[in-house]
């Protein structure tokens, strides 16, 4: 009996090893690319610690605070009308996330200039970075949730030429973005995150209308979503212990976030 036993213990203890060493195996020594907002660009956020805990070799973080998924329009306080640029223009004007008010309008440009589609082209231009094995996008706590402003997945899902999409609501710019990375990186691994639960119950009604969108985009082009809504561990109910504002994740909240962020990855590969 003791024997079957230890027999037994032995068994277990190689499929743990097993099992751990598979999971590293999995990630370690890849290169994992990130997008998103300043929940993905804070210090410690979950893609450092998905970097750090999965090992590996190399990290992308493109986020930047402010960002939304789509290009802009706008009317300075001058009353010139701007409108997002493309990273390789050759007035191309910077990114920025400075949230002073009154902006001036370089300024300006600079922050309508902060979406998703800017990051990837950035991306796409810098022939220094190794070819990514995992992407992740996680926008859309930013965007706004008017019916013009998300767009109409059915409509953007049926247009097969990215140039005709319409880049200015959250359909159409998803759609150019995850299909772009698609065409680029076949071989590489592409998911999106969903945004958080926040404090404030507009907020979350709110997001709940862009992830419906967003959802359905990544249905359309079989893009896995990690939903951090529902799923995360956060929510509007214990939000006062891992929020730091009612939106951002504190120390506690950054690792239930990475930690739910790890376990999804890992489940998907």
């Amino acid at each position: 009996m003791k024997k079957t036993c230890a027999i037994t213990l032995l068994i277990f203890l190689f499929l743990t090893q097993s099992r751990a060493q598979d999971d590293s195996s999995r990630f370690e020594g890849k290169n994992l690319v990130t997008f998103g907002n300043s929940i993905t660009s804070a210090q410690n956020s979950w893609a450092y610690q998905l970097f750090r805990e999965l090992k590996f070799a190399n990290l992308y973080n493109g986020a930047v605070g402010g960002a939304i998924w789509s290009k802009r329009n706008r009317t300075t306080q001058t009353g010139l009308k701007i409108s997002t640029q493309n990273y390789d223009d050759a007035d191309f004007a910077g990114i920025s996330n400075k949230g002073f008010s009154n902006p001036d309008d370089l300024e300006f440009q600079k922050r309508i200039n902060n979406c998703a589609i800017v990051h990837i082209q950035k991306y796409l231009s810098d022939k220094n970075v190794p070819a990514p094995d995992f992407i992740i996008l996680s926008y859309g706590t930013n965007d706004l949730s008017s019916d013009v402003m998300l767009g109409d997945a059915e409509v953007s899902l049926k247009e097969r030429k990215l140039e005709k999409l319409e880049l200015t609501n959250l359909a159409g710019s998803l759609k150019w973005c995850l299909s772009t990375l698609k065409e680029r990186f076949p071989k590489a691994k592409l998911y999106v995150a969903l945004p958080l639960q926040a404090t404030k119950e507009n907020k979350n009604k709110e997001n709940l209308r862009k992830i419906a969108v967003i959802t359905k985009i990544c249905d359309g082009l079989s893009v896995p979503y990690f939903n951090c809504f529902e799923e995360s561990g956060i929510t509007q109910q214990n939000s006062a212990q891992y929020l730091r504002d009612g939106l951002h994740p504190n120390e506690e909240g950054k690792t239930v976030h990475a930690n739910y962020m790890i376990r999804k990855l890992k489940q998907a590969n």
